[in-house]
């Protein structure tokens, strides 16, 4: 953000920072949530003295549930309204209900008539009145119509998320018995695990760049978070979606990808199997373009 707008002031907020461990990710996500519930104590104290200084005339969230101020309106965008929670998950959810009830309107990037995002979009009696289906969001929709894509025969790799988990998808992929002989062009690490020729490596780099390099003959392998989603159903592009081992949303939304719109998941410890059947039955996500264009008539 830094690099696409300079000019404009930045400050650096409390953050949750999860870990993932490598031995039963959901207890140690699990016990994790009271540093959660702290960090939304802290971001709101922050909130507030970054408002008074600022006296902005709108607040807009992107998923931060401490980010208000009672004395400024405050939207927050998050399709998490229900979340899934790997224990306490209906003591939690009614905390996060309640977190929700502090802004003026809730924004939710999805649209009733296709609920990408399944349950976890759900509204309840509490939150329903502050509450508008917004369409979807993807930053590719600044693409030029008139990009030729770059020519290349293989697999796109996008790698995302936190931390412990992210090196053991990166290293998954490389050592898959059925990619790690294909063609790979992977972004999102600024090292490299393999020394084969076919796997290039291009490191964090600005997600434009990376929709200039899309080619609709690729194949996409990527994190089922649902910006990742939201962004390849924008592409049209074919791809394999790999949920980050206990990240409940990303374990629900993968289920809910394969169930209800015919795509294909695979569990990160099942890149070991041999799945050459895989590749028949990928098949792009088939969302309207109208329903990313939603989000301007909203507003």
């Amino acid at each position: 953000l830094k690099k696409r707008y300079p000019n404009l002031p930045y400050f650096e907020t409390s953050s949750p920072d999860v870990k993932y461990g490598n031995y039963a990710p959901i207890i140690t996500v699990g016990s994790q949530i009271p540093k959660f519930i702290n960090v939304v104590r802290k971001e709101h104290e922050e909130a507030l003295k970054i408002t008074k200084a600022l006296k902005p005339d709108l607040i807009i969230s992107d998923n931060r549930y401490g980010f208000y101020s009672p004395r400024i309106k405050s939207v927050i965008i998050t399709h998490q309204l229900k979340p899934r929670f790997p224990i306490l998950n209906g003591l939690f959810s009614r905390k996060i209900e309640d977190w929700l009830l502090n802004f003026d309107e809730i924004w939710i990037p999805d649209h009733p008539d296709i609920q990408l995002s399944g349950k976890l979009s759900q509204t309840s009696i509490r939150t329903k009145s502050k509450s508008k289906f917004i369409g979807f969001l993807t930053h590719f929709a600044r693409l030029k119509s008139n990009i030729k894509p770059k020519d290349f025969d293989g697999f796109m790799v996008l790698l995302s998320g936190p931390e412990n988990q992210r090196s053991k998808f990166h290293e998954g992929i490389i050592n898959s018995p059925y990619f790690n002989t294909k063609n790979l062009l992977i972004y999102g690490n600024n090292y490299s695990v393999s020394n084969l020729p076919n796997h290039t490596e291009n490191g964090v780099v600005d997600g434009i760049e990376i929709g200039k390099s899309f080619n609709k003959k690729n194949i996409v392998i990527a994190r089922s978070g649902y910006s990742s989603i939201m962004d390849l159903a924008y592409l049209g592009a074919k791809a394999i979606y790999i949920p980050t081992p206990g990240l409940s949303e990303q374990v629900y939304l993968a289920k809910h990808l394969a169930s209800h719109f015919n795509q294909i998941t695979i569990k990160q410890e099942d890149l070991k199997k041999e799945r050459p059947d895989i590749f028949k039955n990928i098949r792009p996500l088939n969302i309207d373009k109208k329903y990313f264009e939603f989000f301007k008539s909203i507003i």
